[in-house]
């Protein structure tokens, strides 16, 4: 009555599918790694020489489009290509997206701050254009460089096969994030927050020349945004720390030496020496039922999983 379910795909066309996949993944991430590695030698640059105004002016087009490669992420998740949650991915591209379409369009070509203390009537008003407001575009997008390369380098290796990616590689994977998220959401939100004063004002972001002025409700638009970093950023930052605990501080996958004797006498290898000597033999058919119990708990169990591992952004 029960047949056996034909596979979907033959094993050649299986293959192929697998090695397309690998194919397009792997030069996905080496285009982030690369535009982000491009990107960082060039905020090197403008630091070292203290162009912080330059910023935007000279590197704004490129961010903007490595930072919306990303959004092929989202798609990638929900299509089932990589196992990273919608729910991990989403939120932290859109939110990237956003700021260097809204926010820093707005900041870097309207350049304002609420910091000072005098006059700031005009734009034109050199007090409004102060250098903290650029040094805080630039931490932002520096923490951004350093996450994303150390998590295209992790990906690229990881695609292939775990085992390729060394011990320094994947201990930053899982540990930079403890410093690099709260700095790049800082900057975030101090970025969206100098932003306020120009939507006010009806200055906001060009978008190339598509938009003039300020759509409605934009102030109510951006409150609402930063507000969302408060169940986002702990949601995320604690995902992360439980990735780190599982990645880096894995129990060991074999039993305690007490348990060893236990799962001898459930063994099958034992079971004809237990009915031997037994006047209640055990049924037969139980050892046919399942593996040995000791081999559940290694690394290379028989038999399916119902456990999916998970791998965050």
């Amino acid at each position: 009555l029960c047949s056996r379910a034909r596979p979907l795909l033959s094993p050649t066309r299986a293959r192929m599918s697998k090695m397309l996949r690998l194919a397009y993944l792997t030069i996905y991430n080496g285009a982030g790694l690369v535009g982000w590695a491009h990107i960082l030698s060039q905020m090197i640059t403008i630091i070292s020489t203290g162009r912080y105004t330059k910023l935007w002016k000279e590197q704004g087009n490129t961010i903007k489009m490595v930072q919306s490669l990303a959004v092929l992420e989202i798609l990638h998740a929900l299509i089932g290509l990589v196992r990273s949650p919608v729910s991990r991915t989403f939120p932290q591209v859109f939110s990237r997206v956003f700021l260097v379409w809204i926010i820093f369009d707005s900041l870097y070509v309207h350049p304002y701050t609420p910091f000072t203390t005098s006059g700031c009537e005009s734009l034109e008003d050199p007090l409004c254009t102060e250098e903290m407001t650029y040094q805080l575009g630039v931490m932002t997008v520096m923490a951004w460089c350093y996450a994303e390369i150390i998590r295209y380098s992790y990906y690229i290796l990881y695609t292939f096969d775990a085992k390729w990616v060394p011990k320094p590689l994947n201990f930053l994977r899982y540990s930079a994030f403890i410093v690099l998220y709260p700095i790049g959401i800082s900057g975030e939100l101090l970025c969206c927050f100098l932003t306020l004063p120009l939507i006010r004002k009806g200055l906001c972001a060009p978008l190339g020349g598509l938009m003039s002025g300020c759509p409605p409700n934009m102030e109510t638009i951006l409150y609402v945004y930063m507000l969302m970093y408060i169940p986002t950023f702990p949601f995320l930052y604690l995902g992360m720390l439980g990735e780190r605990k599982k990645r880096l501080f894995a129990p060991p996958l074999h039993p305690p030496p007490f348990l060893h004797l236990f799962f001898l006498l459930s063994s099958p290898f034992f079971l004809p020496f237990f009915n031997l000597f037994t006047s209640c033999p055990l049924h037969p058919p139980l050892s046919a039922l399942a593996p040995p119990p000791f081999l559940l708990f290694t690394k290379h169990a028989p038999g399916p999983t119902l456990h999916r591992e998970i791998e965050p952004m």
